[in-house]
């Protein structure tokens, strides 16, 4: 008589100290198995992906933040398909434990009685099945076999993920939706103020990173929950008695089968570069009223030097005009004409008084020029020094022709003789580029 489904894994069950489910895919139900009992129970829908697909083995999953292995061992029993569930974890103690009995099972160590209370052995078609059944396990365990060198070579591979991760200097961590932090890198637990990862692990990340009781009034989780799309915040938060300015990037996490179980996070410290920003735009306001001062300079000199030109003129006015009186003056003495020459006396010492206050109005304004005179002549001294610079540029690095050599020569005379006509250097300065008669450069 040939054993079922049911009957098979409850008596193993009662031979093994592993809890596992048996779901037959025909059917669609999911029984549980422990210590001889059995029991239907639903069929999780994050495992429901694996449970349909046979090429399907091994699968990792999230439950209550750890990180979960389950097994899914495929066979034929009594001529039902049917998928075994084994929950294990790094140690595969439960996988081992199962397949020891299973193995037993096949080997024809427990004797099931039959209906009629008579105790027996194995009938030659029980004989039968369990050879096709160890032909099936066998294949199993080279599947298995398999399995297990993906498994190791997919741990050495998150090994180096995990060193790839710690390497990063901004904080990375992963949360689930209650806001605890399941995996995290190096600067995470620093940014934290933790040495060790492990520290951080199961803490809220709104109380670990910011102290906050609550979760964070800039923190995205819902948004990216409800959306499945990264965004990034920026905010600034006091740390350490210092104010930081700082952006999270906040994206959905999910299993292989596409189910969300919660997001993650990547904070960056922008205080130095907002700082610097901060920096340089005072420096260019700076820059601005610097210029805005020396055009003001510019514009100051230029107007006394009109006002002087205005006085100067006034003044020679004045002398004229003294020169013409004194004459009269001489000849009203010699016609003895003592009247007029009284007037002419009067109006004579009003206009001297006139120009005595013009020659200190002219001075006063001669030494203000004088001043500015000085404070542009370094400025002076330097453009002549760059045009000379200039013409040794030209004969030397590009060969100019005497032509053109000449051509800018004569300008630059030109643009000299302007700045000496327009009073650019002191009296009695000369001009510091000069290497001629005329004052100008020499032909070369």
């Amino acid at each position: 008589m040939s054993i079922t489904c049911g009957e098979f894994f409850k008596n193993l069950s009662e031979t093994s100290s592993v809890s596992f489910m048996v779901y037959e895919p025909e059917t669609g139900v999911m029984t549980r198995y422990r210590e001889g009992l059995s029991e239907a129970v639903p069929v999780p829908e994050a495992l429901r992906p694996s449970l349909e697909d046979d090429d399907t083995i091994v699968g990792f999953f999230a439950k209550n933040s750890q990180r979960v292995v389950v097994y899914f061992l495929r066979a034929v029993i009594g001529g039902v398909k049917c998928v075994c569930v084994v929950r294990d974890g790094k140690s595969r103690k439960n996988l081992n434990d199962f397949f020891r009995a299973y193995a037993g099972m096949l080997s024809g160590s427990f004797r099931r009685p039959d209906s009629a209370g008579k105790s027996g052995g194995l009938t030659e078609d029980k004989d039968a099945e369990i050879a096709e059944a160890r032909l099936r396990a066998d294949a199993l365990v080279s599947r298995l076999e398999e399995a297990r060198k993906t498994l190791d070579m997919m741990r050495r591979s998150r090994d180096k993920l995990r060193i790839l991760i710690d390497s990063v200097e901004s904080p990375l961590y992963s949360v689930s939706p209650d806001y605890v932090i399941f995996q995290a890198n190096k600067a995470a637990s620093s940014f934290a103020g933790m040495e060790k990862i492990t520290e951080l692990i199961g803490k809220k990340c709104h109380k670990a990173f910011f102290g906050k009781d609550e979760p964070c009034p800039w923190c995205k989780q819902g948004e990216v929950r409800r959306t499945g799309e990264s965004l990034v915040e920026e905010f600034a938060v006091e740390r350490n008695g210092r104010t930081r300015n700082l952006s999270v990037y906040f994206f959905p996490v999910a299993e292989e089968s596409g189910e969300t179980v919660g997001w993650g996070g990547i904070i960056v410290d922008k205080t130095e570069a907002v700082e610097k920003e901060a920096s340089i735009t005072k420096v260019r306001e700076q820059l601005k009223t610097f210029k805005k001062s020396k055009i003001s300079d510019m514009n100051e000199l230029e107007t006394v030097k009109r006002d002087y030109a205005d006085l100067s003129m006034n003044y020679t006015a004045l002398l004229g005009r003294s020169e013409k009186m004194k004459k009269t003056l001489e000849s009203l003495m010699a016609k003895d004409s003592t009247k007029e020459m009284l007037a002419w006396k009067t109006e004579l010492q009003e206009y001297k008084n006139k120009l005595a206050r013009s020659y200190d109005a002219i001075k006063n304004y001669q030494r203000n020029v004088e001043n500015l005179q000085l404070k542009y002549s370094d400025l002076n001294k330097r453009t002549f020094f760059q045009m000379e610079r200039l013409i040794n540029v030209m004969n030397s690095k590009y060969g100019a022709s005497e032509g053109d050599i000449g051509a800018a020569i004569k300008l630059l005379n030109r643009n000299m003789a302007e700045l000496k006509n327009s009073g650019s250097f002191a009296a009695g300065e000369e001009s510091p580029a000069r290497s001629g008669a005329d004052g100008g450069f020499k032909d070369s």
